[in-house]
């Protein structure tokens, strides 16, 4: 059979994307054996035969056991959409490579079809999108991890799908970790640029809490004791070394042992958002009683107390202040900072909750 690589591939998609919008189904990178928990390399080799129509797997999601069945440790896949005669024309067209969502717990949209962007840019761009591994293949943290082998592997991954021309690469950011994936590329280094791309653009983009080696140990220890690897001389390389059913079974959301979460009861209904948000101090660790305070004055306002359908009296404050604080201001940060480099930034929300809370009495403040 003929040896096939990402680059040939690339070609026979670009034979057939004369006569139609084609989805090609290619490896980006080698991980699996050897290489689990560590930074992907090179571009795939394959032997033989592939579907160019047909998905790849979804990257191993959290939480999930048995294994979902479109689910696979081998998932690093992209897919390719270009508009019909895009090979005939002399002009380069621009990527929109679109990073998907799923809290990076999961690949929550990985089989996006990209023809509905191409019909909006009357048809003047190329889609790109792609799967990148999730917790603990991309987020398991520890000095051993780090010796072993490589630690923020999802956001390596990507950045190995933005290793293309940068002049012509535009990064589209879905909701959820896939917008946050553009804030933390954008500031990562301090805002270097390492020439991924010239354009972004994120919607629900966030800021999660950041942790630091020693802080995440723990992820790491848990694993390893819940995995029964605790006993090797080698625990990273137990870990690797366990088959992909086993190391599943372990692979649930654990909580910080070093955090204490407080619960308070109060009578005085104005103090009903501190008790609120100390419960979410797993999220925001840095609060300190009298920024509570502070942000309990600002949000238990009368124009922002209207209790929606279904939801108790003090939903809309408190998911005012999270979603403020969570998504909102650090993105207003991030592109204020950008601003005062001199690039230019456009923050946007949709009119159509403004109209519809103007709608029922809510003021709007411009």
């Amino acid at each position: 059979m003929a040896r096939l690589n990402m680059f040939a591939l690339c070609l026979l998609f670009f034979s057939l994307a004369a006569a139609q919008e084609v989805v090609v189904n290619l490896d980006y990178a080698q991980y699996k054996g050897s290489l689990r928990l560590s930074t992907v390399q090179g571009s795939s080799v394959i032997s033989g035969m592939r579907n160019a129509y047909e998905h790849g797997s979804k990257c191993i999601p959290m939480s999930k056991y048995p294994i979902p069945n479109d689910t696979s440790e081998d998932c690093l896949f992209l897919d390719v959409y270009t508009p019909p005669q895009a090979s005939n024309s002399s002009r380069l067209l621009p990527v929109f490579i679109w990073i998907q969502g799923g809290g990076f717990n999961e690949n929550s949209n990985s089989n996006y079809n990209g023809t509905g962007l191409i019909q909006a840019s009357e048809m003047g761009i190329v889609v790109v999108t792609f799967n990148y591994r999730v917790v603990p293949y991309r987020f398991l943290s520890g000095g051993e991890s780090l010796q072993d082998g490589s630690v923020n592997n999802g956001l390596k991954d990507q950045i190995k799908v933005l290793s293309g021309n940068p002049k012509l690469v535009v990064v589209g950011g879905g909701a959820s970790a896939g917008a946050a994936s553009i804030t933390l590329l954008l500031s990562a280094y301090g805002g270097r640029d390492d020439g991924l791309f010239h354009t972004t653009a994120a919607e629900s983009q966030s800021f999660a809490t950041m942790l630091t080696l020693n802080q995440s140990q723990f992820t790491y220890s848990n694993l390893v004791i819940c995995s029964g690897s605790a006993g090797d001389a080698n625990t990273f390389t137990c870990l690797r070394g366990l088959d992909t059913e086993s190391l599943l079974r372990e692979n649930i959301s654990t909580p910080s042992l070093t955090r204490k979460r407080h619960r308070f009861t109060y009578t005085d209904q104005s103090l009903m958002m501190i008790s609120f948000l100390i419960t979410r101090t797993n999220q925001f660790p840095g609060f300190k009683l009298e920024q509570l305070a502070r942000i309990n004055a600002w949000y238990l306002q009368e124009n922002q107390t209207h209790q929606f359908p279904d939801s108790n009296p003090y939903w809309r404050p408190a998911s005012n202040a999270r979603g403020e604080i969570r998504y909102i201001c650090p993105w207003v940060d991030l592109s204020s900072t950008y601003a005062e480099a001199g690039i230019n930034g456009w923050n946007y929300h949709y009119r159509e909750l403004c109209e519809y809370l103007a709608s029922i009495g809510v003021e709007i403040q411009q």
